[in-house]
């Protein structure tokens, strides 16, 4: 298995690319080490606000279990990958709520009860029944990009 050995190779922080791939209105991504050479796929569904950042995005190594290391029966290595975002100028901000990152966040256990629930990136959206967008961790986009993928206009 090509893919199992090449995991083998990878260490934590290394640097990887995606490549996109699309087919029937589903994006996904192709994991490479940077040698190009495919090690996993990265599924993103419909949501095609990865595609529209990929320039500004650094894919790095989060954690490797090679398949010497896993449970008996283990058929393949696991390795997952850690996206941050990068600015291209954090100086340029304009309205607080168009500020990637510019919103209030609030911790899921002391949400109350959310009727809708998104991840994106690393954090978790949750929208009540009246509206109110409550959101715990970071993804890299501003308070309107997160109502428009939740919805909310």
């Amino acid at each position: 298995e090509k893919m199992n050995d090449r995991i083998e190779l990878m260490s934590v922080g290394d640097e990887l690319t995606l490549k996109k791939v699309s087919q029937d209105g589903e994006i996904s991504f192709e994991v490479l080490n940077m040698r190009g050479e495919k090690i996993g796929n990265l599924w993103t569904g419909h949501d095609k606000s990865l595609s529209k950042m990929l320039n500004k995005v650094k894919v790095t190594v989060n954690t490797v279990a090679p398949l010497s290391a896993r449970r008996k029966g283990s058929k393949y290595a696991a390795m997952s990958i850690r996206i941050d975002y990068i600015s291209d100028n954090p100086a340029a901000s304009k309205k607080a709520n168009t500020t990637l990152g510019g919103y209030s966040q609030t911790r899921i256990a002391s949400w109350p009860a959310v009727t809708r629930i998104k991840s994106i990136f690393d954090a978790v959206i949750g929208v009540t029944s009246s509206g109110e967008v409550l959101v715990d961790g970071f993804c890299p986009c501003s308070e309107s990009d997160i109502y428009k993928y939740v919805g909310i206009e």
